[in-house]
């Protein structure tokens, strides 16, 4: 099942923004949709640098195997794909990384890993950006 949602409208004018979809298999609830997750997503769209399709996609928040721990668990952590960013996409990412912390403050974390963006809401361990190559 695919999720989408398309461009929105700001003060009557048109502002460009990238879809979003969901990966196949990925399991959201009614915890995703607080304004700290929410958030998170809008500024991932926001944020975002050029992508194939136009299209953020989140592949991971309540599902998958994560570390013991994982914030995906209790439904404060979403993974973001980098391999659709068009152009240096290590580059791309990191940057996409950085302004995506910088936009969401220090309750939130955001790690850049191999081959995803790790986003999560955790305001009592203000770490802030980090690269992590696994």
């Amino acid at each position: 099942m695919i999720a989408e949602l398309t461009m929105s409208v700001t003060l009557g004018c048109l502002v460009w923004m990238p879809n979003l979809c969901l990966k196949d298999g990925v399991h959201i609830n009614g915890a995703h949709f607080d304004k700290e997750m929410v958030k998170i997503i809008d500024v991932a769209r926001e944020t975002a640098p050029m992508l194939k399709k136009d299209t953020v996609w989140i592949t991971s928040a309540a599902d998958s195997q994560h570390m013991e721990g994982s914030l995906h668990y209790v439904n404060r952590a979403f993974d973001i794909r980098i391999r659709n960013i068009i152009g240096d996409k290590q580059t791309e990412a990191r940057l996409w990384a950085e302004r995506m912390q910088e936009a969401l403050g220090d309750d939130y974390d955001v790690v850049l890993e191999s081959d995803h963006i790790h986003v999560e809401f955790d305001p009592n361990t203000p770490d802030g950006f980090n690269i992590r190559m696994e």
